[in-house]
């Protein structure tokens, strides 16, 4: 269901799903620019839009982030494709990490090489990390992408 909704004084659409599955809400911005909202079946439309509202600082940032990518990043998910790159997302895990314990000592179990829809990457508690393979095939800019939430006053 289409919704609009307004943020920092832009009107921002979204669309809401609603799920008997879910068990809290979710957001996701995607590169297209998409804004989708997954909210459990019960919940009220004034909540949702308290918690968009809440959220709207990291909601601004991400839509400007992916609107200032040049081109779009299509991927496709089929399994031949998930073989073709694994090993290639892998070494790549594999060298990011080397590069990022050269300042930081993180400690982990083993890397996962996973093909996930809208995941790219996790910490279990076991200590395995877990990466989509897609990241192969991202430019180095964004395969190095970290959450990035701006400070509040």
């Amino acid at each position: 269901m289409k919704k609009l909704i307004e943020l920092q004084q832009k009107k921002i659409a979204y669309t809401l799903k609603v799920s008997q599955r879910a068990r809290r809400m979710r957001l996701a911005i995607y590169h297209d620019g998409n804004f989708v909202v997954t909210a459990p079946r019960n919940m009220s439309q004034n909540i949702i839009e308290q918690f968009i509202i809440k959220k709207s600082p990291w909601i601004i940032n991400k839509l400007e982030y992916f609107k200032n990518i040049p081109g779009k990043l299509l991927i496709k998910s089929a399994k031949k494709h998930y073989v073709a790159y694994k090993d290639q997302a892998w070494a790549l895990a594999q060298k990011r990490i080397e590069h990022f314990n050269k300042t930081n000592d993180f400690k982990f179990n083993k890397i996962n090489i996973k093909n996930q829809k809208t995941c790219w990457g996790s910490c279990s508690k076991k200590g395995n990390l877990n990466f989509n393979y897609k990241i192969a095939l991202l430019p180095e800019k964004l395969a190095d992408y970290r959450h990035h939430t701006p400070k509040s006053d």
